[in-house]
């Protein structure tokens, strides 16, 4: 029995080079095309072009929420090919990551939006791999209980969340899965030559990542003690630190790690890692290294499907939401106390050197 040619649009965090979100993104493209492979799939995105270079699917704008985007979708036909395609579709699936959270009070208002619009057009709402909350605002939790409250389906991706839902009075069905990334399949062979090599020329053992993101509080004390960490692992342990940038737009990981090292030179050697859009050969670095030191989500969980340890540094609920659900308690070291980090790598690397013998 040959299958329909469902319509699916996906709405999410996508088309603003964030390797996370993109990663989700095509974890749910291949979990849609598993299920119907004749599924004809559209993404709502920041910049199209992006979306579809990345992802390979059809996509358009998202429903514009400020003035200037607005004005551009009505004089581009931007916003009336967005309403048209939701309009059409037989699935509407916002998929994934902390969506739902008034740290930022627009995000809420842009993804409720997005619910709304496909709840006006009598559309099945697909709640799939969020994070919920924080939520302290009043209108945050209005906004965020009419979306969910509606849907056909909710999926979260931590118990926090669920509790979260459940406390602002959404009593339906609410499943926990793991993040959707951690259900992708790979595709391709990599191989870390080139980082074998900078390993071989600088004289050391091997290579660490780092992942950093910008952040407003105290960034300069600790961004200097980050500075003096990496120091200090590579003295002792003879490791190359790789850092490796999630993001290009809108926040440039590969600027902020460059302008630590300016404003901290220290005399040690270092890979920055230049953007790059292809998921699994980004996932393909982190094979081979002795830890990740992680800012960004998406990093751990690229260092938990590689089975390389992890030392997270937490700047969200999100983070440590994730890793008490995976037992991984211990690997969480607070922004305010960076120091902690040099006694996770020694338990680290003491575990390691003790599985080589």
């Amino acid at each position: 029995m040959l299958q329909n040619k469902e319509k699916v649009v996906v709405c999410g965090h996508y088309g603003s080079t964030n390797i996370g979100d993109e990663a989700i993104g095509l974890s749910l493209i291949q979990r849609i095309q598993g299920e119907n492979p004749e599924s004809e799939i559209t993404f709502l995105s920041y910049k199209p072009s992006n979306t579809k270079e990345v992802l390979k699917v059809d996509s358009v704008y998202l429903l514009p929420l400020g003035i200037k985007s607005l004005l551009r979708g009505i004089f581009k036909g931007e916003l009336f090919k967005t309403l048209s395609t939701i309009k059409n579709c037989d699935k509407f699936i916002i998929g994934g990551g902390g969506l739902f959270t008034d740290e930022k009070l627009l995000a809420v208002f842009l993804w409720g939006l997005h619910a709304f619009c496909a709840y006006r057009y009598a559309k099945p709402v697909y709640m799939i791999g969020q994070s919920v909350g924080p939520l302290n605002t009043r209108i945050g939790k209005w906004i965020t209980k009419k979306c969910f409250e509606k849907a056909k389906k909710i999926v979260v991706r931590d118990s926090s969340s669920k509790e979260i839902l459940e406390k602002i009075g959404i009593n339906k069905e609410i499943m926990i899965e793991k993040d959707l990334v951690f259900s992708l399949k790979m595709e391709g062979e990599f191989n870390n030559d080139y980082l074998n090599k900078k390993v071989e020329q600088n004289n050391l053992k091997g290579y660490f990542i780092v992942n950093l993101r910008p952040w407003p509080k105290n960034t300069e004390i600790l961004y200097k003690k980050i500075n003096q960490l990496l120091h200090a692992i590579v003295e002792k342990y003879s490791l190359l630190p790789l850092f490796i940038p999630f993001q290009e737009c809108h926040q440039n990981d590969a600027q902020l790690m460059h302008n630590i090292l300016e404003q901290n030179p220290q005399k040690y050697p270092i890979l920055i890692q230049k953007f790059d859009h292809n998921i699994f050969r980004v996932i393909s670095c982190f094979k081979d290294a002795e830890f990740t030191l992680g800012m960004r989500l998406h990093s751990l969980i690229f260092s938990m499907i590689q089975n390389t340890p992890i030392i997270a540094l937490s700047y969200s609920p999100k983070i440590s939401n994730m890793l008490k659900d995976n037992n991984l308690n211990n690997f969480i070291i607070d922004l305010d106390k960076p120091e902690m980090v040099l006694e996770a790598v020694d338990a680290i690397m003491n575990t390691n050197k003790n599985h080589e013998k």
